[in-house]
């Protein structure tokens, strides 16, 4: 499991440095992604795309907590929980699950989905 949590440190670091090219060799090439923006993103060049889109000024972080890991198979696993992303001016919370699978030695991002964690009340 040291290999998933490595995964994840990087995505973490990418996200925070920008760089929008470790963060895309993370995931499959066929990779699926539903972040902030209502489409679903698909594939490695598109990934890429969805991160340079990002506001690119600013301090910027994501944080990992409350994660649980199942390996569901040698080749596979799934992680859920949070990933706080912080700005210099505000600090959102969102629910993350991510698909990974085991491509030889090195784990991938196969699909990755976030949402809001404060869930809107009904009228």
């Amino acid at each position: 499991m040291d290999d998933l949590s490595a995964l994840l440190a990087q995505w973490s670091d990418g996200f925070a440095a920008r760089n929008n090219d470790a963060l895309a060799a993370l995931y499959c090439e066929d990779a699926l992604l539903y972040g902030s923006s209502p489409e679903l993103v698909s594939g490695r060049e598109a990934i890429r795309g969805y991160f340079q889109a990002l506001p690119q000024s600013g301090a910027l972080g994501a944080e990992f907590s409350n994660l649980v890991v199942r390996q569901t198979s040698p080749s596979t696993a799934s992680v859920a929980g949070v990933v706080s992303f912080t700005t210099d001016e505000v600090a959102l919370p969102m629910r993350i699950t991510l698909g990974l699978v085991r491509c030889g030695d090195a784990w991938s991002i196969g699909l990755h989905h976030a949402s809001p964690l404060q869930v809107l009340a009904p009228k």
